[in-house]
């Protein structure tokens, strides 16, 4: 086995799924390029001529790949130069990048919520697939959608990034999320259900024009003299807001200046995943510009921006453990009470009774308060969440590196437990009289330099092969009367390899501990 490497498509994943499985095809069924020839030309020579000139172009500053980017929509002349910026720093990790989730606004039909595009998308330059995986695990949840017949055929604002993203990510795959009108806490619980299927080979692109300014927009402030420089200060506030990743900042700056940005849900929505995986934006304007500084015309202008952030690298934490084997400054799973993990089983209870019954998805810390977590409790550590009825499995899932403080691990997990394993339906009301809940909280990752290392009944193992993972708990084996070369062996077959994986040179294990809360059936 190698050194420590390219674990991270692991480490970083937002959940780590005990069922396992392999990444799908594009659909049967595609979306035809309605704009080609009025936004883009419809030819591929044509269209891959001006991609390359407009990316030729575009110098980003240097930097890692950005975790997500905003770019406009309008008709390439417009737009095209500026969206280049960013498409160049995503251009980055064209070996790596394997998923994009592309968020867009509807222009053209009003609905609540969010439409995952099942179609995948013909361009001039061919087809681009779907992640039908990534989008199978989206509808297990009760993610919002709409019918697909309305909202996406004649949309723009997704159709005119598909050329770009063929271009400079050849290897990805997409997950299309056409965004419709947003009641207080949509931004939020779409953010958590995409959370299920972000890993480090993934990036989010936000479609947005900026401010649309005219009569004909309806949106004509007094700018004074200098429109150029008024609706250059009124973008660049929206932007100072989305670069400091403040999504409350920004709703409350479009809503006060009435800003005029068609993709303002899309970005709400990027920001909320910013804010719920606790990443810290650190945001740039790579380009900006507007359709009056190219015609000359001031009457009528929209403005468009480039802006780039995050990266895709392993979290600091993450990348200690990887390289060391090493514990970090959170709190060990051991100094976890008794009395902490009855309190972590009761606030689990209490989510999934919320969860499945009342349809409940976010929880305020006012609302935690009462179960008493302690400073342990709200440590940053990896936690697993299984749902058992009647002694047989029902739903587990969790992370294995932790995205939140424990207690709010349990929380999301707890859900995406009843929802979100593949491998089960959703948790109806009925059921949960006979569902036991146990919470296995996790040790820090230890690189496995020998299987002697390895103890069956303590330790669980993760193996990461290429893209290919499997992860069992350290339960698992005395649940099936494993001895440790079967555990081994049955690891590669869950990471979707064959049983002899363990022993390859570009395999790597990790093993770990977890020290188990469970409710007494």
């Amino acid at each position: 086995m190698k050194k420590p490497g390219k674990v991270a498509a692991m480490l970083t994943s937002a959940l780590v799924s005990l069922a396992g499985g392999g990444r799908a095809g594009a659909a049967g069924i595609e979306r035809a390029p309605v704009h080609a020839g009025s936004f883009y030309p419809a030819g591929k020579s044509e269209a891959e001529a001006l991609l390359k000139g407009y990316l030729a172009k575009a110098t980003p500053p240097p930097g890692p790949v950005p975790r997500a980017v905003v770019v406009p929509h309008a008709g390439w002349q417009y737009s095209g130069p500026t969206a280049s910026w960013a498409y160049k720093a995503l251009a980055r990790g064209a070996e790596t990048i394997t998923r994009v989730i592309l968020l867009a606004p509807s222009h053209y039909v009003a609905f609540r919520g969010v439409v995952v595009n099942e179609r995948s998308y013909r361009s001039p330059l061919g087809v681009c697939p779907l992640d039908t995986e990534a989008i199978a695990t989206l509808k297990k949840g009760d993610f919002a959608q709409a019918d697909m017949q309305g909202p996406g055929t004649r949309e723009h604002a997704d159709e005119v990034q598909i050329p770009f993203i063929q271009t400079v990510l050849p290897k990805a795959r997409l997950v299309p999320l056409i965004v419709g009108e947003l009641a207080p806490g949509d931004a939020e619980h779409t953010a958590r259900a995409i959370s299920t299927i972000l890993d480090e080979h993934t990036v989010i692109i936000a479609s947005s024009d900026f401010t649309h300014y005219g009569l004909r927009f309806g949106f004509a402030p007094p700018l004074g003299r200098d429109i150029p420089a008024g609706l250059r200060d009124l973008d660049l506030g929206a932007a100072d807001r989305i670069t400091r990743g403040d999504g409350e900042g920004f709703a409350a700056y479009v809503d006060r200046t009435g800003a005029t940005i068609c993709g303002r849900n899309p970005i709400s929505i990027l920001l909320a995943v910013f804010k719920v995986n606790r990443w810290r934006a650190n945001g740039k304007v790579l380009q900006y510009a507007t359709s009056g500084a190219l015609t000359g015309d001031w009457s009528s202008s929209v403005s468009y921006c480039a802006i780039a952030l995050g990266d895709v690298s392993i979290p600091p934490r993450a990348k200690a453990v990887a390289a060391t084997g090493t514990k970090t400054s959170a709190a060990p799973a051991t100094t976890l009470s008794p009395a902490d993990g009855e309190a972590l089983l009761k606030l689990s209870r209490y989510v999934l009774r919320k969860f499945v019954v009342d349809k409940v998805s976010h929880f305020t810390e006012e609302e935690l308060e009462p179960f008493g977590l302690t400073a342990a409790a709200k440590g940053q550590l990896g936690a697993f969440v299984t749902l058992r009825e009647q002694g047989q499995l029902r739903g587990c899932i969790g992370h294995i590196v932790p995205r939140f403080p424990l207690y709010r691990g349990v929380v999301e997990n707890t859900m995406n437990a009843a929802s979100r394993d593949p491998r089960f339906g959703s948790v109806k009301p009925g059921e949960l009289a006979a569902i036991t809940i146990e919470i296995s909280v996790m040790s820090p990752l230890v690189k496995v330099e020998s299987v002697d290392e390895i103890v069956v009944g303590r330790d669980g193992l993760v193996l990461v092969n290429g893209q290919n993972t499997g992860v069992f708990l350290p339960q698992v084996p005395g649940e099936q009367g494993w001895d440790k070369d079967t555990f081994l062996q049955q690891l590669g077959v869950k990471a979707g390899l064959d049983p002899g994986a363990y022993r390859r040179p570009d395999t790597e294990l990790y093993r770990f501990t977890a020290r188990i809360f469970e409710e007494k059936p």
